[in-house]
């Protein structure tokens, strides 16, 4: 399964049903960044802090390279049809679907689930919610998912759909930082680590959505099954038993012509009659025969 459509629903799921069942695993995790009497003290890091700061930057430079290749495009009169273009607006209605609409204008702002620094174990007032579960113990902007991971998420779309010379260099990268930036949200108190990575599956959940609106998609999901749906319905040239039925015939006429010369005391009678079509017609050499008897043979796309 290569869907990315697929995928992301399916690691929604099952990362909805572990954290569900198991909801201590959430605590364990962020209780590694806690210290008695210190808090979490990764959180006044100046290189984490810088980390999470230049997000702002990075997202802000590949909203503006999207927005000016649609700007390009429209101003060269290949707005419509660019494949570009598509992808770029692909992205932008991705960011605002994904980190956007559903992360911090749905989940984060009705689902109420305190962030650890407000859980009572770590200083705060509030008690654990797990994920998915409706509270009232936080009234916006609050754990459940995390704004940041979605953007991350989304950044990392942005370096899969570069130019394959870009892309090369650009993706891993990207991909490391996306990580590195999701999990300063983790070591700072901000989010669990559910928020963090179902942040991550369902911002591709949304953008696998919208990437079944472009024409690429229809054109890759037949690249995938094309090639092998083509050659099952292409008849193919029957090379072994052609062979085999050559040798035959080569048999048979050579048999025959020997048989055309009865013995004493043998009727032409009495001989077997040679296979239809497998004698040369009369007044040709039978290698000539052979080819004609041969040519005639009906051939697999006249049946």
């Amino acid at each position: 399964m290569s869907d990315p459509l697929l995928l992301s629903l399916a690691a929604t799921f099952l990362l909805s049903l572990v954290f569900w069942t198991f909801p201590g695993i959430d605590l364990a995790v962020t209780g590694l960044f806690y210290r008695t009497g210190d808090g979490f003290a990764l959180s006044r890091d100046p290189m984490l802090k810088a980390l999470r700061a230049s997000s702002t930057w990075v997202m802000g430079t590949m909203v503006i390279g999207a927005l000016g290749v649609l700007a390009h495009r429209a101003a060269t009169g290949r707005l419509i049809g660019s494949r570009q273009a598509r992808r770029a607006t692909f992205l932008i209605s991705g960011l605002a679907a994904g980190p956007g609409l559903l992360v911090n204008g749905v989940l984060k702002s009705l689902w109420g689930r305190p962030r650890p620094v407000h859980l009572e174990m770590w200083g705060g007032k509030a008690v654990h919610v797990p994920v998915w579960r409706m509270s009232d113990q936080c009234t916006g902007n609050c754990s459940f998912v995390s704004g940041e991971a979605s953007s991350a998420a989304w950044m990392v779309a942005v370096a899969a759909l570069l130019p394959p010379s870009v892309r090369r260099w650009a993706l891993w990268p990207v991909v490391t930082y996306a990580v590195a930036l999701s999990m300063t949200r983790l070591a700072f108190g901000g989010h669990f680590l559910s928020d963090i990575l179902l942040s991550w599956s369902l911002t591709a959940l949304v953008l696998g959505l919208l990437w079944r609106c472009l024409p690429e998609a229809t054109t890759s999901m037949r690249g995938r099954g094309g090639p092998g749906l083509s050659r099952l319905a292409r008849p193919e040239p029957l090379g072994p038993v052609a062979r085999i039925s050559t040798s035959a015939l080569r048999l048979t006429a050579n048999q025959g012509g020997r048989a055309s010369h009865p013995k004493d005391g043998q009727s032409r009678a009495d001989q077997a009659p040679p296979l239809a079509g497998a004698m040369p017609p009369p007044g040709r050499s039978g290698r000539q025969g052979l080819r004609a008897s041969h040519a005639a043979e009906p051939r697999l796309n006249d049946l």
